[in-house]
């Protein structure tokens, strides 16, 4: 997940067909988060796209563990 999401290596150089699966991973999204923030020199703003779909991500999954959870 991690080599597919960008992690290890800039998702700029990827070809488009995995471009297109890293795009539904959260890695690429914390990727593309820290990049923004850090090395690309881009304001605050530009993290929040990436931020808001980490927060869906973590929704998505929790509700999903929530609804799974059996006390046993």
């Amino acid at each position: 997940m991690s080599f597919a999401g960008g992690a290890m290596i800039p998702s700029f150089v990827m070809p488009e067909w995995i471009l297109g699966v890293a795009r539904a991973l959260p890695t690429y999204w914390a990727t593309e988060g820290l990049a923004a923030a850090t090395w690309r020199g881009l304001p605050l703003v530009d993290s929040l796209l990436p931020a808001g779909i980490l927060v869906a991500f973590s929704v998505f999954f929790a509700v999903i563990g929530i609804r799974r959870f059996r006390w046993e």
